[in-house]
């Protein structure tokens, strides 16, 4: 089992395969938990209060079951398919206008603004204006 400080966090790297299941398996809880966030995260973004940045404990797992209950069940994806046809035909449009000016685009921006219409009408049932 060897620690090694890349960057600002260390990386565990365990070579025996007893080793291993013992730190995944037996003592999955201690190796589960995020590092906490420096102080500018924290003011700036959500304080670890969402699923991927909290903490292992009874918040994360509050957030994991609202999350396949709620939004990944297989009902809801169901019921929202028309809302996701309606967020593609966003994201396309969006394509479609600026590949006509020949510029490079910058797609991240517009699947995060895609996925954000798609989760306001989720929890609000509202649709954005483009």
């Amino acid at each position: 089992m060897v620690t090694l400080h890349m960057g600002s966090r260390p990386a565990i790297f365990i070579a025996d395969r007893s080793l291993a299941y013992i730190a995944l398996i037996q003592k999955g809880a201690v190796f589960a938990n995020r590092p906490p966030a420096p102080a500018t995260s924290r003011v700036l973004g959500s304080n670890q209060h969402n699923i991927s940045s909290s903490f292992y404990g009874p918040t994360w797992r509050l957030l994991r079951r609202n999350l396949t209950s709620e939004i990944l069940h297989s009902s809801r994806i169901k019921a929202f398919g028309h809302a996701r046809k309606w967020v593609l035909n966003i994201l396309m449009n969006q394509f479609k206008l600026l590949s006509k000016s020949g510029d490079p685009v910058r797609v991240v921006d517009h699947f995060q603004y895609a996925m954000f219409c798609l989760l306001v009408f989720m929890c609000f049932g509202d649709k954005l204006e483009e």
